[in-house]
């Protein structure tokens, strides 16, 4: 499995865990099938991502496609939306979700 970069180039999911990167969509569906693309011949693709620093990939809480703009003709990709639990304050930025119990 590959994931589309641009047109010519595919990257495997291994590099972008090697970068510190973490797909926020399969770190919240991890069998879920879901396409963001479909062609007029009836395949469909995965090809938009949204990736988060693996250590703040607990700050994740929704992570969706959504067809209804794809639907309606004014793109042929779905909407892509990811919902981050942020810290409150800005003496917690930079912690990860582990240390701000403490």
């Amino acid at each position: 499995m590959t994931f589309p970069l641009r047109s010519n180039v595919l990257v495997p999911p291994a590099q972008f865990q090697a970068a510190g990167l973490t797909d926020a969509f399969r770190h919240l569906h991890p069998d879920k099938v879901a396409h963001s693309w479909f062609a007029r011949s009836g395949n469909s693709f995965r090809f938009d991502h949204i990736f988060v620093s693996t250590p703040h990939a607990e700050r994740v809480l929704a992570c969706d496609y959504h067809h209804e703009v794809r639907e309606a003709a004014l793109t042929d990709h779905a909407v892509m939306t990811v919902h981050l639990g942020l810290p409150s304050t800005q003496s917690e930025w930079g912690k990860g979700p582990a240390t701000e119990a403490g």
